[in-house]
């Protein structure tokens, strides 16, 4: 018997371009290569982020903001400053440890609507509530890249719900409509089968107005106690004609934030029935929805009568800076 000689060839491909780095992004230019045979130079090149060098600019245009890495800093504000840092600071002055290729961050909440803490991962942006009371918070900011994938593919496993580019949209809609209408307007979000929070509006009637709406009495005109211990969350919208020319004047999502994403001091109030038999509303996460974000926070858990004759919310869950995201963000 005989037997035709077989072999196994490794052909390896042509290597397009080799590139080293400084540790803010500048080219190695001793040490690099660009593309031979006149194909076409890859433009992604530091942390996948594209490189410009139009009229000898050289700059890097991430996502939401562009770096200079000759001065290691971003020529924009960080959508998601840090007190203790620059808002133009790249990768946290720590281009070693940390990456940015976005200039974003990622999310956790607790079920109450408070936020636990961010993780720089490199995953498609979402915002993942945990079956807990969000107490247990930390700080992502000094996990290496290793364990910021490990503890996002971790949240994303077992957290309950989530917020993603679905979820973006439906708010979106949301704030369209409010913003034509000239009225705010309620809705509830309820839990897909692929955990994903989708948004349902409220119908317009006599309880939505310019700058307020009696959301708890529009919940009861709309759904039973027993539906609204099935919501996940509630929430309303901020639209862009209550600032009239300021919104018109192109302001930033920071002022925009300022000045419609805050929730007042009713917007805490309890919304929904979470126990078909209570006779009380309880806790839950909430969102104030705006032209261009959202801000998460969670109601208080009830309503305390002052001696003025006015109520406070104890418990609530109170948004901080990092907890107004741009719909753009969500869906990426």
């Amino acid at each position: 018997m005989f037997f035709d000689n077989l072999q196994v060839v490794h052909t390896r491909g042509a290597i397009l371009e080799e590139s080293h780095y400084y540790p803010f992004g500048l080219t190695m230019a001793g040490i690099s290569s660009k593309a031979l045979n006149g194909i076409a130079e890859n433009r992604n090149k530091f942390n996948g982020i594209e490189f410009n060098s139009a009229l000898d600019i050289n700059m890097y245009d991430a996502f939401y903001r562009n770096l200079d890495p000759q001065t290691g800093r971003f020529w924009q504000v960080d959508p998601r400053p840090n007190e203790v840092l620059s808002p133009y600071a790249a990768m946290a002055n720590n281009p070693i440890l940390y990456s940015d290729p976005l200039g974003d961050t990622t999310w956790v909440y607790g079920r109450n609507g408070s936020l636990m803490g961010v993780i720089n991962d490199k995953m498609r942006n979402q915002v993942h509530f945990m079956d807990n009371d969000g107490k247990g918070t930390f700080d992502g900011s000094k996990l290496t890249a290793k364990q910021s994938k490990a503890m996002a593919s971790a949240v994303r496993k077992t957290s309950m719900a989530f917020m993603g580019s679905k979820t973006a949209s439906d708010m979106k809609a949301i704030s369209d409509k409010s913003t034509e209408a000239g009225k705010e307007i309620g809705f509830v979000g309820t839990v897909g089968k692929d955990r994903e929070i989708r948004l349902t509006a409220m119908p317009i009637d006599e309880h939505n107005f310019f700058k307020h709406i009696n959301i708890d009495r529009q919940l009861d005109k709309n759904y039973s106690k027993e539906q609204q211990s099935g919501f996940f969350l509630v929430g309303h919208v901020h639209h862009g004609k209550t600032l009239g020319p300021f919104y018109a004047g192109g302001r930033s999502p920071s002022e925009i934030h300022e000045f419609l994403g805050e929730p007042s001091n009713d917007d805490y109030a309890p919304a929904l029935y979470r126990n078909p038999s209570a006779s009380q509303r309880g806790q839950s996460p909430a969102l104030v929805t705006t032209p261009n974000g959202v801000t998460i926070y969670g109601t208080a858990t009830n309503a305390d009568r002052r001696p003025n004759g006015t109520y406070g919310y104890p418990n609530r869950a109170i948004p901080t800076n990092d907890s107004y995201i741009l719909y753009r963000r969500l869906k990426q």
